[in-house]
Order: C-alpha cells, then sequence, then structure tokens
C-alpha cells in the first residue's frame, strides 16, 4: 500500500512539474496542456497519496502528533494551490501561499522525538 501511495505521490510530483516544463521549452500553443487535464491528475493523485499513507499508518497503529498533521495539511494546501493554477481559479495562489506558510511552520517547529544514544 505504502507502494502505491508513493507511486501516487511521484505521480503527483511529476504532473506538477510537467506543464511548466512544456511551457518553458516548447511554449504554451503547441504543448499537452490543452488536451491533457493535469489539475484533476494533480487533486486525484495528491489526495490519494496522503490519503493512503494515513490510512497505512492508522492501519499499522502509528500515533499522527501536530507535526505530521502540519505537514500532511501542508501537502494538501499544496496540491490544491497548484491544481488550482492549472484550473486557473481566481485564490490559487492564496492556497498556494498558505501551504508554503504552513510547510514553513512544519519546518520552524522542532522535532519533540528525542535521540537515543
Amino acid at each position: 500500500m505504502k507502494k502505491i501511495a508513493n507511486l501516487s505521490l511521484g505521480i503527483c510530483g511529476a504532473s506538477i512539474a510537467l506543464p511548466r516544463l512544456f511551457i518553458l521549452f516548447a511554449g504554451e500553443e503547441n504543448t499537452l496542456l490543452n488536451v491533457f487535464p493535469w489539475g484533476g491528475l494533480i487533486l486525484i493523485s495528491g489526495i490519494l497519496g496522503v490519503s493512503l499513507h494515513l490510512w497505512e499508518g492508522r492501519k499499522e497503529g502509528v500515533k499522527f502528533g501536530f507535526q505530521s498533521l502540519i505537514l500532511f495539511l501542508s501537502l494538501l494546501l499544496l496540491f490544491v494551490g497548484f491544481a488550482g493554477l492549472e484550473f486557473q481559479w481566481e485564490n490559487a495562489k492564496f492556497i498556494l501561499f498558505i501551504g508554503v506558510l504552513t510547510l514553513g511552520i512544519w519546518l520552524v517547529f522542532p522535532n519533540n522525538k528525542k535521540e537515543e544514544e
């Protein structure tokens, strides 16, 4: 199940990067951007990957703390923000900004686990 979740997150990351590379190298008119629904692929694969990781963790009895929940929330906000950019939502940049801020909050708070010596 973890392999499917990781594959889904990899597909999500690739579908975030590929449209920008197509625009960079080929211009916006002669690409797959108009044919392929990149935003839908980002949403479906990103939400599926994060949900499968959460489900697998709960199945194994892992207790998620504040740091894990903030990380999962920031990833979901980033995926929705990038999908919104592809769908040309008017608030997509704001959602992306909030996702980056929550990722920054996740980085700032220290990890509570003590290192074993």
